[in-house]
């Protein structure tokens, strides 16, 4: 798909100016925020918890039993 560079600056450009149009981009940006955020920590959650009990295993000296299911 092409796009007119010219109309699409002359866009971009009329939308800086306009305070509502920046107003509503940062209503936007909030409302997804916290979605990008819960998908990040779920992300590292999966990944750090095993982790976490493996040192906090290590830490009381107890065996760590990894089952394959």
């Amino acid at each position: 798909m092409k796009v007119n560079k010219e109309l699409l600056a002359s866009y971009l450009q009329e939308q800086n100016n306009n305070p509502e149009s920046i107003i509503i981009t940062m209503n936007n940006f909030m409302k997804l925020f916290p979605f990008a955020i819960a998908g990040v920590c779920k992300k590292f959650n999966r990944i750090l918890k095993p982790l976490f009990y493996i040192y906090h295993a290590y830490k009381m000296k107890q065996y760590v039993v990894l089952s394959p299911t």
